[in-house]
């Protein structure tokens, strides 16, 4: 079997390491992996991992270099500021790098919280309300104050009290945020994905309900909800994506579905999806290189539990990887204790 050629950025978080799990669960893939953090175990999940400069512009001469030497294929983005990144700066990416997994239009929505909900709420689908900075004075019950623009948890202040909104919004303004207030939601959280093909066709779409730490999933149950999955799948479908689109709401106790965030990438939760039964990284690279369609869905329900758990590395190994920038799968070793 020809082995193909995978780069995965971002491999410093969550998301980017559970795309390389699906893959080596795939198996037929050459992976190469890129990050900024050198004492990242995800540098050390890939056949070759490599560190990428902090400027932009050196990024990007790196990424493409990398690309050209490792005979890429094609490229599965792992992080929200790289998404950023690589749509400001669509046109070179496209004439220069190999295709990305990527739906350009869609990441806005993911970035700008004020602006995703203005959106749903203009295209009849449930939102929840929201404040600007200018509004904050208004603000009648209980809220989660944070950056308009952030992402996971940074700078997240929860269930705030209204008289406390426009100070706590003056503190993430004050560190260079823009800070907005959302009426805080009380019921059971959802983690849902929809992949589409790079034409549009709804390959799947899968339910997890989840309980969240720092942003990233680590109780996890996958669950068949036809009423939640007809609501992600009008969400995307309205949307126009292509490729992965994570669609995060709650259910309310009176059984009200609130949708507060939309990410047009995989997660960190992919691999529990792919345990489900519908490996979608695998799916959407597939699809991306060969026209492939593998539809799917969750045919084995369970529960997921995430446990925090050490890698071991010799002291020379980091020495190496930050003097050359590059290192070698197999420098870490995780045991296995269950």
């Amino acid at each position: 079997m020809n082995m193909r050629i995978v780069l995965v950025t971002g491999i410093d978080g969550g998301a980017a390491q559970s795309v390389v799990k699906c893959l080596r669960k795939a198996e037929g893939y050459r992976i190469i992996v890129t990050g900024v953090d050198p004492l990242a175990i995800g540098l050390h999940l890939g056949d070759v991992g490599y560190l990428m400069p902090f400027d932009w512009e050196d990024y990007r001469k790196k990424l493409r270099k990398i690309c050209i030497e490792e005979k890429v294929e094609i490229i599965v983005p792992g992080s929200d500021l790289e998404l950023e990144h690589f749509t400001k700066n669509r046109k070179w990416y496209e004439a220069l790098l190999p295709p990305m997994i990527i739906d350009y239009p869609n990441i806005k929505y993911a970035r700008d919280k004020y602006l995703l909900q203005a959106w749903l709420h203009g295209s009849g689908f449930p939102y929840i309300k929201t404040w600007l900075e200018k509004d904050l004075d208004k603000v009648d019950t209980l809220v989660a104050l944070k950056p308009r623009a952030g992402f996971g948890s940074n700078m997240l202040f929860k269930q705030v009290r209204p008289e406390w909104a426009k100070m706590i919004g003056q503190y993430i303004k004050d560190r260079g945020w823009e800070p907005i207030a959302q009426e805080w939601l009380y019921g059971d959280e959802y983690s849902c994905m929809t992949l589409r093909t790079k034409e549009g066709e709804l390959l799947g779409t899968m339910v997890a309900w989840s309980v969240k730490k720092y942003g990233q999933s680590f109780k996890t149950k996958m669950v068949i909800d036809s009423e939640i999955e007809k609501l992600v799948n009008k969400v995307s479908e309205k949307l126009n994506s292509i490729g992965p689109l994570s669609v995060q709401l709650m259910r309310t106790p009176e059984g009200e579905l609130k949708i507060f965030e939309l990410n047009a990438r995989f997660t960190g939760a992919q691999i529990v999806r792919a345990e489900a039964g519908f490996n979608m990284p695998d799916a959407a690279i597939r699809n991306w290189l060969d026209g492939e369609k593998i539809y799917g869905k969750v045919n084995k329900p369970l529960i997921a539990y995430w446990y925090h758990d050490f890698g071991y590395s010799k002291p020379e190994t980091l020495d190496k990887l930050t003097r050359e920038g590059k290192i070698k799968k197999g420098k870490v070793n995780c045991p296995k204790y269950l």
